[in-house]
């Protein structure tokens, strides 16, 4: 057979080559086009693949007839292992490939991580030098509530400080004195105490807290064990409880105030007598201590600590004697609450407008309570948990005092009584468990927002 090369001329140009056209005997001159010659080239490998494919159906059509005739069949072997071996050799490509595009992609992430660690150190040079400008700066700046303006800074302005208290091992808590942020879920050791306290009352006034009376150790149970108390934080539109146990207690009627600009502790001048279980709130500019008992009776005293003369002074006695009360004011008047006389315990409630002479009373509670707990939202008074004599265990209904109405209305209950739970009630929502867990399990505190 006689061989012939072949190309194909579109036009012409400058360009030549010498070519044997072996079909007309003699050399030609011809212009070549180089997409022209690649078609022909690849129509030239698709007829090479369709010949080998050809060859392959006929090896196996004689495999086949080998197979029926009783022919051996080796040759043929060999060409199903070569294709196996293709098949092989093109899977082990394919992913070289794309093992090749994961390096490359790997490569573009280092340089990225490269730079971004560049663009840290610089950054890192840069506080660097911040922070020692600011040491540099530190002893002119004024102290104007700093601790208690960086507490907020850091943990945002829904602050409560805990204080006092045991642990889940009826042992003083080793963070006596610690602030709680409820949006972190972060409770932050402050200062220590002078003394380790509990059944004590918390009262914020101009940039200090001051802790009244309580006690040192619990010694035995004047009231059932495990009934609770209710201490509540109230920011702007929501409540939150942490319930606490009962306890009788060894009594101060020395008063702690802590100072937030200062971040320090000093002992203010003592109350009339020893108490704990009391009450106190924060009223123009002065501090009122109402209630208590100290184990064996219940007081119905009513002491004013005024910061300006540095003394408590006596005042108009309540109508009740009320130990394990619950205080609050709204509107500048004082109000108590519920608490416990002997083997009496109140339902009733009382109000002093410090403009007028004598306490006056209140409707009653449809609920004995003690050792709960009072909050304000939206100008009304919710008084939250507590214990009931009648049941002897703690409880968790909720009862609302509005005083532009004649009675206590019952509202949605806590859902736990347990001591290592925080509820939040808003209005419209109800109570919610916050799941929050940085508190722990804390008993016999008392608790403030400032």
């Amino acid at each position: 057979m006689q061989s012939i090369s072949f190309f194909i001329v579109h036009g012409r140009t400058d360009a030549d080559f010498e070519g044997p056209i072996e079909s007309l005997g003699r050399p030609w001159r011809i212009f070549v086009d180089p997409d022209a010659v690649r078609e022909v080239l690849k129509s030239a490998e698709e007829y090479h693949w369709q010949m080998e494919r050809r060859d392959r159906e006929g090896v196996l059509q004689g495999l086949h007839y080998a197979e029926s005739v009783g022919c051996s069949t080796s040759g043929t072997e060999d060409v199903l292992l070569f294709d196996q071996l293709m098949g092989v050799v093109e899977e082990l490509s394919e992913r070289v490939a794309t093992m090749e595009k994961k390096q490359a992609c790997s490569i573009d992430k280092v340089k990225y991580l490269r730079g971004e660690n560049g663009r840290l150190l610089k950054k890192v040079v840069e506080l660097n030098g911040t922070v020692k400008n600011l040491n540099s700066q530190i002893d002119p700046l004024p102290l104007d509530d700093s601790v208690n303006q960086l507490i907020k800074q850091c943990l945002g302005s829904d602050v409560i400080y805990l204080v006092g208290g045991l642990d889940d091992m009826f042992c003083p808590s080793s963070v006596g004195f610690s602030c709680f942020s409820p949006s972190l879920d972060v409770l932050i050791p402050m200062k220590p105490m002078p003394d380790e306290r509990l059944f004590n009352s918390t009262v914020a006034l101009d940039n200090r807290i001051f802790v009244l009376g309580g006690a040192d150790h619990p010694y035995g149970s004047s009231i059932d064990a495990g009934a609770d108390h209710f201490y509540v934080y109230l920011p702007k539109i929501f409540l939150v409880a942490v319930s606490a146990l009962i306890c009788a207690f060894n009594l101060y009627h020395e008063v702690c105030c802590y100072d937030t600009t200062s971040d320090d502790w000093t002992l203010c001048p003592p109350m009339t007598r020893a108490k704990a279980n009391l009450a106190g709130v924060s009223l123009c500019g002065k501090i009122y201590a109402f209630g208590g008992g100290d184990g064996s009776e219940s007081f119905l005293d009513v002491e004013v600590f005024d910061p300006a003369y540095g003394k408590w002074i006596k005042n108009q006695p309540m109508l009740k004697k009320r130990s394990a009360l619950a205080g609050v004011k709204l509107n500048g008047a004082i109000y108590a609450v519920g608490g416990y006389a002997g083997i009496e315990t109140w339902s009733c409630a009382e109000r002093l407008d410090p403009r007028e002479p004598h306490w006056k009373m209140l409707p009653t509670m449809s609920t004995q309570k003690c050792f709960h707990t009072l909050a304000v939202l939206d100008e009304k008074i919710y008084s939250i948990g507590g214990y009931n004599p009648e049941a002897r265990a703690g409880v968790a209904t909720v009862e609302l005092y509005d005083p532009r109405m004649p009675s206590w209305v019952a509202v949605e209950p806590m859902k736990y009584i347990v001591i290592d739970v925080v509820e939040c009630y808003s209005e419209g929502r109800g109570w919610v468990n916050t799941a929050l867990k940085s508190i722990g399990r804390r008993s016999h505190c008392s608790a403030i927002v400032y």
